[in-house]
């Protein structure tokens, strides 16, 4: 009859959102692309609707906050500054699990080159949501999910605060100017993190 912490609720919604996550295609290794980023993106998706639900908004739209102030690049900056965060937080516990898995079912997958090995070990682990893994590892779970929290609150909060301001900003940066338009470019994460 308790309830659970904000954290256990965001991370029983990325395990629903990894359950119903299949992408059609996976994305091939290539230095260019972030390994493991098809584990993540369920969690990322899940951070866009709690903002979303935060800042009461329920789709990406220019009527709304963020897009009402941020270019849409601008916006995707902060999510991919969550996912480099989600990343340093699982990269080396996935690595190890994908060194596992293909340890462990080194005869079926022999015949496989490296794509289908890394396609393969996807597809289990979100097969269930990625539960299994968040039970073997659940302080990674906790962590991520906190970490997805955090974030709402901070960008939530950074967007009220901006879109209080805005009218203050622009009589002190451009008066001449009506309008200044939206916020085109961001750089997050500069600051220490214990500030």
């Amino acid at each position: 009859s308790q309830s659970l912490p904000i954290w256990a609720e965001t991370l029983r919604a990325i395990i629903e959102a990894a359950y119903n996550f299949y992408p059609p295609s996976l994305t091939p290794i290539n230095p260019q692309t972030l390994a493991f980023q098809e584990l993540l993106i369920p969690a990322i998706s899940v951070a866009r609707h709690k903002l979303l639900t935060r800042l009461g908004a329920n789709f990406l739209s220019v009527e709304y906050l963020p897009l009402k102030i941020l270019s849409e690049s601008a916006y995707l900056t902060f999510e991919c500054s969550l996912f480099e965060k989600l990343l340093n937080l699982s990269a080396k516990t996935f690595t190890a699990e994908y060194s596992r898995c293909v340890a462990l079912m080194g005869i079926q997958l022999q015949n496989q080159n490296p794509q289908e090995q890394y396609n393969t070990f996807v597809e289990n682990l979100l097969q269930d949501g990625m539960l299994g893994f968040f039970q073997q590892y659940p302080v990674l779970g906790r962590l991520m999910a906190t970490a997805i929290d955090f974030w709402v609150e901070e960008i939530a909060d950074f967007l009220q605060r901006l879109q209080a301001d805005i009218l203050e900003i622009q009589q002190t940066f451009s008066p001449s100017q009506p309008n200044l338009g939206k916020v085109i470019e961001i750089k997050p994460s500069l600051s220490d993190p214990h500030h």
